[in-house]
């Protein structure tokens, strides 16, 4: 795909003489979805330029759309930009851009599905200040491996955050169990009125202890499928890597 538009400079311009560069890490909005960008790479030596987002929680609905994005570019001449999409598994996508002009101050690549017009889109910017990276053109097969291991990474991470929830429930239950052992010593000292409301309070501490072991089981259960889940996609890199 060729495209050859320059636009104004207002649309670029933030404050001043700054332009809004978006950085890596972004959120982008594309049809009401919200995709991670994870990679900006500009060779202005080659001319060539590397944009990649994906879904941080893809969907079997992200196999059907079809990624149309289009250059523009802010004060730069014999604008003749070739780009590539080459997508990965479920909504990761890399854009690779070649023909950069010689010169030029900006530009943004804007981003829709196709046939979902009426959806929106948004827009990511590059300005000048971008830091000269060697660009590669990555293979389709690079690109399938990375979204794999993207993946991979986004249900680790998921894995560490409920680690972090079962430490929490079972901290709750050593702190609930030392304070039913207290009230169960307090009850030696007290009136058969006091007895009846510490064991009402005592029943409502196991009650509470119930609901975090069972929050327990549920996580580890999600992180035992979390699991597999990663197990078979380490076999679709094992299978594509060597076929």
């Amino acid at each position: 795909m060729t495209y050859t538009t320059m636009i104004s400079y207002g649309v670029f311009v933030e404050s001043g003489s700054d332009i809004r560069s978006t950085k890596v890490g972004s959120k982008v909005i594309i049809g009401g979805v919200q995709y991670e960008f994870i990679e900006k790479k500009v060779d202005k030596e080659k001319r060539t330029a590397v944009f990649t987002l994906a879904n941080p929680e893809p969907s079997l609905n992200d196999l059907s759309k079809e990624l149309v994005p289009t250059v523009e570019f802010f004060n730069a001449e014999n604008v003749k930009v070739k780009m590539e999409v080459i997508t990965g598994d479920k909504g990761y996508y890399t854009l690779y851009m070649s023909s950069l002009p010689e010169k030029w101050e900006a530009f943004r690549v804007s981003l829709q599905f196709a046939k979902e017009e009426k959806s929106g889109g948004q827009v990511i910017v590059a300005s000048k200040k971008e830091q000269n990276v060697k660009v590669v053109k990555p293979s389709k097969q690079l690109v399938l491996l990375n979204s794999f291991e993207y993946q991979i990474s986004k249900k680790k991470k998921l894995i560490q955050a409920n680690n972090k929830e079962v430490r929490k429930n079972e901290q709750s239950i050593e702190v609930n169990n030392k304070n039913i052992q207290q009230y169960e010593d307090e009850k030696e000292f007290q009136t058969e009125e006091e007895v009846v409301q510490t064991n009402i309070a005592i029943e409502q501490v196991k009650a509470a202890n119930i609901t975090n072991e069972g929050n327990i089981q549920r996580i580890k259960s999600e992180n035992q499928e979390i699991e597999k889940q990663i197990s078979k996609i380490q076999e679709r890199i094992e299978k594509e890597t060597t076929e």
